[in-house]
């Protein structure tokens, strides 16, 4: 084998690694990406019953054919506030810990690959609680996404 084939598989692992898909959800006016290996499936809204003194972001629990799945409002886990009433929402049904989860976000966009080498650290001036949740700031052609950890997201609440 010779040393250009090495050098370009190199380069074409490398890239791999720092390239990464992320589906791209809206809570608020706020893009996020999540990655894509994360995601399940996503739903239309989907009909929750509500459990009895649960915390504030946790909505409820959806039928997922046949499985109990907790519905986890991220507009409330996040700090946007309640949903108002008749808003659009959507269920990103992620995995945690080897259990569906159901995020309910205000909407979800494409899924897009993004360069590692674009990727920003949180900047310092950001809330710690924030820092906790993001691992870097992206720029797209929608402005900024913040980039969400979805095991520290979800840490607490279930």
């Amino acid at each position: 084998m010779n040393a250009a084939a090495t050098t370009t598989r190199e380069r074409s692992a490398q890239m791999s690694v720092e390239r990464e898909q992320l589906v791209t959800i809206t809570v608020g006016k706020q893009q996020f990406g999540v990655p894509a290996f994360r995601v399940r499936e996503i739903l239309r809204r989907q009909p929750l019953t509500t459990v009895p003194l649960a915390p504030a972001e946790i909505s409820g629990v959806i039928n997922l054919r046949g499985h109990i799945v907790v519905a986890i409002d991220v507009r409330q886990k996040l700090g946007f506030g309640a949903r108002p009433e008749g808003d659009n929402v959507m269920c990103v049904v992620v995995d945690y810990k080897g259990e569906s989860v159901c995020l309910l976000v205000d909407g979800v966009g494409d899924v897009v690959t993004i360069d590692g080498k674009n990727v920003e650290p949180n900047p310092a001036s950001l809330q710690h609680s924030w820092v906790q949740l993001s691992r870097g700031i992206c720029r797209t052609d929608k402005g900024l996404m913040i980039l969400l950890q979805i095991d520290q997201l979800l840490a607490g609440t279930l």
